[in-house]
């Protein structure tokens, strides 16, 4: 709910679902709102990603090891991507003080890479040092295969949310999505798709 301006929803006598997925973190608060539109929190839970969920049951860390951010795990993808294609034709090692500055350019470029991808299908990857300039294109659709795993853990914990406290979707009037991953297109449609309804995306007021 925090820094939300969900008095703009306009409630009246209905229940609202706040689904905060930023970063690794997701969050669901359910609120009610009164004739007044005042609202009043019914209930919340929030969970934090363990980095072995990202990489399967054979990944090894420690059960309380927990990646901090989503865009790390989507940089290490990119980074992959980019350093197996282009490093070892760069020659880039890790030994000078060039390579040092190609793997920052390189990481650079990811960044720019993941706030393409907010908005459109396709973005580009640039890239260039002193001997060799690289243009090339990154799909949306290998960055959504990176968000499966944590879209259905989702799922799973927000079945058990509700259910656990005795709320079905049907007893929720709007759902809102907030959050640094709710900007991706695809989330968000995945989230209508599961929950069979439209859903207001809402970004977080400063």
């Amino acid at each position: 709910m925090k820094n939300l301006k969900l008095k703009d929803l306009k409630l009246n006598n209905e229940m609202a679902m706040i689904y905060r997925f930023d970063e690794l973190e997701l969050e669901i608060t359910i609120v009610n709102a009164d004739e007044t539109g005042k609202l009043e929190e019914v209930c919340s839970d929030s969970f934090l990603c363990p980095e072995h969920d990202m990489y399967g049951d054979d990944y090894e860390a420690d059960e309380d090891e927990l990646q901090p951010r989503l865009n790390e795990i989507v940089a290490s993808d990119l980074d992959t991507y980019m350093m197996d294609k282009y490093l070892r034709e760069l020659g880039i090692f890790g030994e000078s003080e060039q390579d040092e500055e190609a793997f920052y350019n390189l990481h650079q470029s990811e960044s720019a890479v993941r706030e393409e991808l907010r908005h459109s299908n396709v973005a580009h990857i640039m890239y260039k040092n002193w001997y060799l300039e690289i243009t090339e294109e990154y799909p949306i659709e290998r960055f959504e295969k990176l968000f499966k795993p944590i879209l259905h853990r989702n799922d799973s914990f927000m079945e058990n949310f509700l259910k656990g406290n005795g709320i079905c979707v049907d007893d929720i009037s709007k759902v809102i999505l907030t959050g640094s991953e709710c900007e991706y297109p695809f989330v968000r449609a995945h989230m209508e798709h599961i929950l069979g309804r439209k859903c207001i995306h809402m970004t977080n007021q400063i």
